[in-house]
């Protein structure tokens, strides 16, 4: 396999840092890994926060769903200690928090997910990276394909993530269908095979996979021709694994 392989930190930097939380992504970026990925919902109040669950009780301390609370509920979790008692204290943080983040970090991609698959939060996440000026670097992501479409209806110039079609909901079929308006698919790592990742080429996709977390998986990817970007909860494996092969 020959090229180029971008490195996504999933959630940040998942298997070393609590997920979804700015020190999981400043640890992520500082590494260097050439995309950061994460989830945005919305509190019950209508802000935009990074959170992959629908519900608190994985990574905070608190109960119950993400979107039945204030943000000031919300803010006053503790999304830190659940993974380790130094993370004590570490905040769900809003989207602009995140955004703001990545203005120190220029060369970064984005690949933000609408996690809650609506509409109201897909309009969120697009003022919101147009207001820091990082729309144009970012793809948004959803298992929506409704909300995909939805995107595209508003800005083609948008770029969208969508998966396979057996992973969406509202997925539509056919020539002008949701494999017609992706610019990037995520295909988990134990389904991608040579033809498969073909086939999304042949139609103008770029493909990724998920989630690579050792040097095994990665030989495995690198086995199927055609794969640009590798989704990772743990980077620094992979990232030196890629480098050591010239791939990155």
């Amino acid at each position: 396999m020959s090229g180029k392989i971008l490195v996504m930190g999933h959630r940040g930097w998942d298997a070393e840092y609590p997920e979804n939380t700015l020190v999981s992504f400043r640890a992520g970026l500082d590494l260097g890994i050439d995309i950061i990925e994460f989830d945005v919902m919305q509190s019950s109040d209508g802000v935009p926060v990074v959170i992959h669950d629908d519900t608190l009780e994985r990574t905070t301390d608190g109960h119950g769903k993400v979107c039945a609370s204030s943000f000031s509920e919300l803010r006053k979790l503790d999304a830190g200690s659940w993974k380790n008692p130094r993370f004590k204290g570490e905040k769900i943080p809003t989207l602009e928090e995140t955004l703001n983040l990545m203005l120190e970090y220029p060369s970064v991609l984005l690949n933000v997910e609408v996690k809650d698959c609506t509409r109201d939060t897909a309009l969120k996440c697009i003022d919101a990276l147009k207001s820091f000026g990082v729309l144009e670097r970012s793809v948004l992501t959803c298992f929506s394909a409704e909300v995909l479409h939805f995107i595209k209806a508003l800005n083609p110039a948008i770029k969208v993530q969508g998966f396979p079609s057996k992973m969406h909901s509202d997925f539509r079929r056919g020539k002008n269908g949701t494999f017609s308006i992706m610019d990037y698919i995520g295909i988990y790592v134990g389904d991608a095979n040579y033809e498969l990742v073909q086939c999304y080429r042949d139609i103008g996709i770029i493909c990724g996979v998920w989630c690579v977390d050792d040097e095994k998986t990665m030989e495995k990817v690198l086995s199927v021709e055609g794969i640009s970007i590798v989704t990772s909860n743990a980077p620094d494996r992979i990232k030196k694994y890629l480098e050591g092969r010239n791939l990155r």
